[in-house]
């Protein structure tokens, strides 16, 4: 089973392959996002806009939103 949910701008992402959201201000992220872009593993949903959440996949893929992490998460909840 599968629900799709908005990440911003009409990209919507498998709610149920997220392993985790988390503030992209924070040093993990900041290190996730980065340790993502060098192996390729990055999604970038944000259309040029600022950066406020990232979220951690099953499969390892680091996708970063312009939404902020409670936004992401009300939207898994519902």
């Amino acid at each position: 089973m599968r629900k799709l949910i908005n990440v911003g701008y009409g990209n919507c992402i498998n709610s149920f392959e997220v392993v985790a959201i988390i503030n992209a201000e924070s040093v993990p992220a900041k290190r996730a996002i980065k340790d993502a872009k060098e192996s390729k593993t990055l999604i970038d949903a944000t259309e040029g806009n600022k950066t406020c959440a990232a979220l951690i996949m099953k499969s390892g893929h680091v996708v970063i939103s312009s939404n902020k992490a409670e936004t992401l998460k009300s939207r898994i909840n519902e």
